[in-house]
Order: structure tokens, then sequence, then C-alpha cells
């Protein structure tokens, strides 16, 4: 089993990160999916939004706690300008949370976090709701949507799970908590298995997944979960890059990478990158520049 884990760690008291979802020769080019990401550390404070028309928390007001799958019943629909939030907060360009039509998505978290400028989401959410259970974001969960970008129809989990109520069900994940989560490929945890971790396991800071077209046997297919990692070896994910002949490791379980996204790793930019190696001791399999997990870590162009 192979331990999988989410977009590099960013500091908690730095900006926005912006993650835009890529173009696949199918339906899936019609999106453009816009994910932004902020952080804050967590603490038990009930999950709610309050959103204004206006940049930097002017104009018209309204406070959500849950799911709005219409803006245009609140006055609010492609109005939102800036926010004030705790929890995990995910908004959409369309209504039902982009389930009848692609486009795109924005993501917020954080505890007392205010959001000042939607930036290039500003005036576009048609749709809301907040991810996770309990309340706090702390608490331990694994959330699945239907579709890339956290759009569509959601299922949730906050233990083991043996069977879901969609089999096969899940495009993009978020975890919430401190403690990894093992997805399996058949019902009562049979099949293949693999691990999916929060992006901070000491301050539970939630994992996202947006796409997971980038483990093909995942994609829509798993049909049971538990909490925690279970493998009968101990695979390490190991991520290397060539820059220029140099051998370089990006990522490590429980490392850091300067640069969330793009080709700035280690403040390092090379004139070409050949090959990503992702391996275990037994078994190494060898993915190209652009080609399946290189798209989570660089952005390819």
């Amino acid at each position: 089993m192979t331990p999988l884990h989410s977009s590099p760690k960013k500091n908690p008291n730095e900006g926005a990160t912006y993650i835009p979802s890529r173009g696949v020769d199918s339906l899936r080019l019609e999106i453009r999916s816009l994910l932004v990401m902020k952080t804050r550390f967590i603490s038990a404070i009930t999950n709610k939004i309050t959103v204004y028309d206006q940049v930097n928390y002017y104009g018209n007001q309204q406070t959500f706690y849950g799911y709005e799958d219409d803006l245009s019943s609140t006055r609010f629909d492609n109005k939102i300008c800036s926010a004030r939030l705790t929890g995990i907060w995910l908004f959409y360009e369309h209504t039902k949370y982009n389930s009848h039509k692609m486009g795109m998505s924005f993501f917020i978290y954080g505890d007392s976090y205010r959001e000042p400028d939607f930036k290039d989401f500003k005036n576009r959410a048609s749709s809301l709701r907040n991810s996770g259970v309990g309340s706090s974001y702390k608490d331990k969960s694994i959330n699945f949507y239907e579709r890339e970008g956290f759009a569509g129809e959601e299922e949730y989990f906050s233990n083991d799970t043996p069977y879901f109520r969609k089999d096969n069900f899940g495009d993009s994940i978020i975890v919430t908590g401190c403690s990894p989560w093992t997805l399996y490929e058949e019902k009562y945890f049979a099949g293949d298995h693999i691990c999916v971790y929060p992006s901070d396991e000491n301050n539970c800071l939630p994992g996202f997944f947006p796409n997971l077209e980038d483990l093909p046997q995942f994609d829509g297919k798993v049909s049971s979960v538990r909490v925690g990692c279970f493998s009968d070896l101990d695979y390490n994910l190991i991520i290397k890059a060539f820059f220029n002949g140099e051998k370089i490791l990006p990522l490590l379980k429980g490392g850091n990478i300067s640069q969330p996204s793009g080709f700035q790793i280690f403040q390092i930019k090379p004139k070409n990158i050949d090959i990503l190696q992702f391996y275990t001791d037994l078994d190494p399999t060898l993915y190209y520049i652009c080609g399946s997990i290189a798209r989570v870590f660089l952005r390819c162009q």
C-alpha cells in the first residue's frame, strides 16, 4: 500500500494557494476549476460563515451554518465578495454544487478567518456548503465528492465503513482531523488499498484531493474505508525529480516543498524535468512528466 499525501503544506499564516484543475480530452475539458486554500490553526468553534456583497466586509451580509444549493434565494447569487468564517467552506460557480454543470470551485478554511476579496472568484458563487462533521473541522472525517473539485453529491464518514451507500463513489476527497484513512477498492475492506492523509497530522490540518484521476485505480472506485493506515508492507512514497541530471527529493512523508505548485521547488528552477519516479522498494514504476501523479505536485504546461 502506498501512502498518498495531499498537496504540500502551507504555513497557516500565509496567503492563498491557487490550484487550477487541468483540462482532459472529454467533457472535463469544459471545467476550469479554481480552488483556493487559506489556512489558520484549528479550534472547536461551530462552523459558520458570514458573506458580504462588497470587498473588505462591507455592504449587505448573510450568515450560513450549512448548505445552500441556490444562492438566488438569499440575495447573494453571484454577489459574494468577502467573508468571515470558521470551518471548511466550499463555493461553486453554479447551483446544486456544480452537480449539473461544470464550473469553478473555491474553498477556504480556518478559525475566525477573514477573506477580504474572493479574487478571481468574486461575484461568482451560486451555491455553497461546508465540509467535515461535528462542530470543528478538527473532528475526524473523510468526505467524498461525486466529481472533481469537490462538486456534486457527497458521502462522508467518521468511522470505519464496510460499504458505501453508492458503490464506487467519488472523484475527489477532503480528509479532516489528525488521522489517515485507508481506501479500499472493494467492500468490506478488500481489494487494492491506499492511504490518504491530512495535510498536517500534528496540527490536524485538512487534506484536499481535488482529483482522484491521479490514482486511476481509485478514481470512482472506492467501496469501503477504514480509519488509520493499514498495509502488509510499509511503503514510502518518494517522488524523484531529475533536474538537468541532478536527482532531488522534493517530497517525502512529512516533508515540505517551498512552493505548493509550479516548477520552483527548493528555490531551484529546472530547465527540463525528464522523469518522475514513483516507487516502492519492490516494484518501481515510472511516470513521465505531466503524467499521473506529476499533475498533483507540479503544474504541467
